[in-house]
């Protein structure tokens, strides 16, 4: 389903246009694709065969490979998948991407920082704040200031 989706964005193709293609009834291609939501569908090997059919008019091939361990995708991580391939379109999913990443990515680092060092950043994080807010204050008198 990583690869109809990621067919269905190159295309740009909308879920419900797949749905008309596949002959699927309405809504169908989005409940396949997140079946471990509550209102998801595990689709049948038939109607994913209509699915793929659809989104590669031309065929397509299929290889068959054993995974290692490290790469068994499980739903959190299959959502994290259409998370990623969804934002390469919108600008907006692609900040909330970001945003998130960022904010994991910060968690972390201040797991493994000790408690002098986190005090030192929170330090400079607020010296840097006041400063922009001072910068801004006295941008704005200058403006006030200057004759029209």
């Amino acid at each position: 389903m990583l690869e109809c989706e990621r067919q269905r964005i190159a295309r740009g193709l909308s879920m419900w246009k797949v749905d008309e293609l596949a002959g699927t009834q309405d809504g169908y291609y989005a409940k396949a694709l997140h079946a471990d939501a509550p209102s998801g569908r595990q689709a049948q090997w038939k109607t994913l065969q209509w699915i793929v059919d659809a989104l590669f008019p031309r065929g397509f091939k299929v290889v068959v490979m054993d995974a290692p361990m490290s790469e068994v995708m499980d739903a959190p991580m299959m959502k994290a998948k259409l998370r990623h391939i969804g934002a390469q379109k919108d600008p907006k999913t692609r900040r909330e991407l970001m945003a998130d990443l960022g904010r994991k990515g910060r968690a972390a680092q201040m797991g493994k920082l000790t408690p002098q060092q986190r005090s030192r950043i929170a330090s400079k994080a607020q010296r840097n704040r006041w400063r922009r807010i001072r910068e801004a204050q006295r941008k704005a008198r200058a403006a006030a200031a200057a004759p029209e």
